[in-house]
């Protein structure tokens, strides 16, 4: 990229969570990405049958990732990212002790 700026660089994964550099990129608004998301639903090669025997084996917390593309919260976090995102707040005035 250094060396020709005209590259395409792309960004391929499942999400891993709501962290990371992939989510970032994801769930940013930057536009200097163009963002598309593919679900296995939508891959005619991939049967509904092999899709609903991996959501009971995998459970709805890996498979929501791995074939749907959901960026879930981990199932053992006690708060929600959702809820530590609402909680931040620029405006309250910093008190030096």
């Amino acid at each position: 990229m250094a060396t020709y700026p005209d590259c395409k660089f792309v960004l391929a994964s499942t999400p891993f969570g709501q962290r990371g550099h992939f989510y970032k990129v994801a769930n940013g608004n930057s536009s200097a990405w163009l963002r598309l998301k593919v679900v296995a639903s939508e891959c005619s090669r991939i049967s509904t049958a092999f899709l609903a025997e991996e959501k009971e084996e995998l459970g709805p917390y890996v498979y929501s990732q791995e074939y749907e593309g959901e960026f879930v919260a981990s199932e053992t976090q006690l708060i929600s990212h959702a809820s530590i995102l609402k909680a931040i707040n620029d405006n309250v005035e910093i008190i030096e002790i």
